[in-house]
C-alpha cells in the first residue's frame, strides 16, 4: 500500500524506510514483520492502521483508489524482453555518449533476457513514469537502440507497438465534451483561411499547453497569432484552466479522474493545465493497457513496456491477426468516449 500512501501525502510509515531500502520490490505485510526489529513491530501496526484510516478519509475527496487499484493490472502482467546478443553488441561497442552507454548496460542480458522494467508511478506530479533506479530504463532509451530486442519467438515472433493517436489534446476535447477528427492537427488547419503544415499546428498545441504561448516559428507574428487563437479556441483552452484550477481543502487539486496532484502553489496557468491534461492521459494510457491484459491471450502476446502513451507487446504471429482485430477498435473509456489507436512493427519502423 505505499504508493497509495505517497499518492496523497501520507508519511507515517516513511520512518521504516530505513529497513528495506535493501529491496527492489514490494514487501508483504508479513515479509516486513518478518525485517522489522522486534521492538519496532507494534509500532508498526500501529502506524499502518493510522495510514488505512488517513487514505480512507482522504479518498472521500476524490475516489480515485478504486481507478489507481484498476491501473496495477499492466504493471504486474509485464515480461522480460529478449536481447539479441549481437546487436546488443554492436551497440555497445558503438555507443560513444557515457548516458546512452548506461542506458544499454541497464539492459545487459541475463540467460538471454533483460531485468524487470519497473516505474515508479508517485514521484512525479501528473503521474507520468519514471524508470525505478534498479530498473533497465526503456523510457530514456533512444528507439534506434530497439534493435537491441528480439521476440522471445524468434523468427515465429513480432514485437508490435501500440500507440494512442494525438492522446493528450483529444483529452482535452473529450473533457470538454467534445469529439475529434482521426487527425486533430488537420482539423484546425482546415478550419484556418490560409494554408499551414500540421506541424504548425503542432508546435502552436505545444506552445499553449506547455511552454508561453510565444510567436510559432516559420509564420509572421499576426499569422502565427491567428493559429494561436484558433487552438485555444478549438481546445477551449479557459473551460480546461477552470477545471484544473479546482483547489480541495487538503490543499491540492486533481486530474479528471480525481487523482490527487500537489500543485496548490503553482500559478502558472499553461502549468497548472499541463498537470491536469498530462496526468488525466496518464490515467487514460494505462487504464487501457490494464484492461487489455483481460481481452488478450497473454500466453501468445507478452507485453513488455510501458513508453508514456504507448505499449510495446511480444506477439506469437499466429496471434497477430486476432491482436489487430482486438487492439485496432481503440480504447473505449466509459466516461470519454473512444480513443483511436495504431499499431506498428517496432523493428520495422527503426529501420524506415
Amino acid at each position: 500500500m505505499k504508493d497509495e500512501y505517497r499518492l496523497y501525502n501520507i508519511e507515517d510509515i516513511n520512518k521504516y524506510d530505513k529497513f528495506f531500502s535493501m529491496f527492489s520490490n514490494k514487501l508483504s505485510i508479513e515479509v516486513i514483520l518478518e525485517v522489522l526489529p522486534e521492538f519496532y513491530k507494534k509500532e508498526f501496526i500501529k502506524d499502518l492502521e493510522i495510514c488505512d484510516s488517513k487514505l480512507l478519509e482522504a479518498d472521500k475527496y476524490f475516489n480515485y483508489l478504486d481507478i489507481f487499484s484498476k491501473k496495477q493490472k499492466i504493471f504486474s502482467n509485464l515480461n522480460r524482453a529478449k536481447i539479441n546478443k549481437i546487436s546488443y553488441k554492436v551497440f555497445k561497442e558503438l555507443e560513444k555518449n557515457e548516458t546512452l552507454q548506461s542506458n544499454l548496460n541497464s539492459f545487459k542480458p541475463i540467460r538471454g533476457y533483460s531485468k524487470d522494467v519497473t516505474y515508479e508511478q508517485i514521484k512525479t506530479i501528473s503521474g507520468r513514469l519514471i524508470n525505478k533506479t534498479s530498473s533497465p530504463k526503456i523510457l530514456t532509451l533512444p528507439a534506434r537502440h530497439r534493435k537491441i530486442f528480439e521476440s522471445r519467438w524468434t523468427q515465429e515472433g513480432d514485437l508490435l507497438q501500440i500507440d494512442f493517436k494525438s492522446l493528450e489534446p483529444r483529452v482535452i476535447r473529450k473533457i470538454n465534451g467534445k469529439d475529434a477528427g482521426d487527425d486533430i492537427y488537420m482539423d484546425i488547419a482546415n478550419g484556418l483561411d490560409f494554408k499551414v503544415d500540421r506541424l504548425i499546428i503542432k508546435r502552436a498545441i505545444i506552445s499553449i499547453l506547455y511552454g508561453s504561448n510565444s510567436q510559432i516559428d516559420g509564420l509572421s507574428k499576426e499569422r502565427s497569432d491567428i493559429v494561436l487563437n484558433a487552438t485555444r479556441e478549438y481546445f477551449d483552452i479557459k473551460s480546461i484552466l477552470q477545471k484544473a484550477s479546482k483547489e480541495y481543502d487538503v490543499d491540492c487539486r486533481s486530474n479528471f479522474y480525481g487523482r490527487p496532484i500537489w500543485n496548490i502553489k503553482e500559478t502558472k496557468e499553461n502549468k497548472i493545465v499541463n498537470n491536469y491534461i498530462q496526468s488525466t492521459a496518464v490515467d487514460v494510457a494505462l487504464l487501457y493497457f490494464s484492461e487489455l491484459c483481460d481481452k488478450l491471450d497473454l500466453d501468445l502476446c507478452k507485453p513488455l513496456f510501458i513508453i508514456h502513451d504507448a505499449l510495446i507487446c511480444d506477439v506469437h504471429k499466429s496471434y497477430k491477426e486476432e491482436f489487430s482485430k482486438i487492439v485496432n477498435k481503440g480504447y473505449n473509456c466509459n466516461k470519454l468516449g473512444n480513443f483511436p489507436v495504431e499499431i506498428t512493427n517496432v523493428l520495422e519502423s527503426i529501420y524506415e
